[in-house]
């Protein structure tokens, strides 16, 4: 587990406790940790974080978005990738 910015966490999924994060660094962690987008599955709401990748289903850390394979779902629900939204 990994400790973020604001009171976040990084555990496969980012957890923020909303109360710990005030406005500007809530702001800092939108969309991004470190450099790269992260999406949002629309579904169960499981967050890909291409800085972690998925290993548990043989996607390499560092591994973006778009170089998921088209067959790739979310782990959590197994939606396809086009239910994930970039946040």
């Amino acid at each position: 587990m990994s400790t973020l910015a604001g009171g976040c966490v990084l555990e496969g999924k980012v957890v923020c406790i909303d109360s710990q994060l005030d406005s500007g660094n809530k702001n800092d962690l939108k969309g991004k940790v470190g450099n790269m987008e992260q999406y949002r599955c629309i579904i169960c709401r499981y967050i890909y974080i291409p800085e972690t990748g998925n290993p548990d289903h043989g996607i390499s850390p560092g591994t973006s978005f778009g170089n998921l394979p088209d067959t790739w779902a979310c782990p959590e629900c197994e939606a396809p990738k086009e239910q994930f939204e970039m946040i």
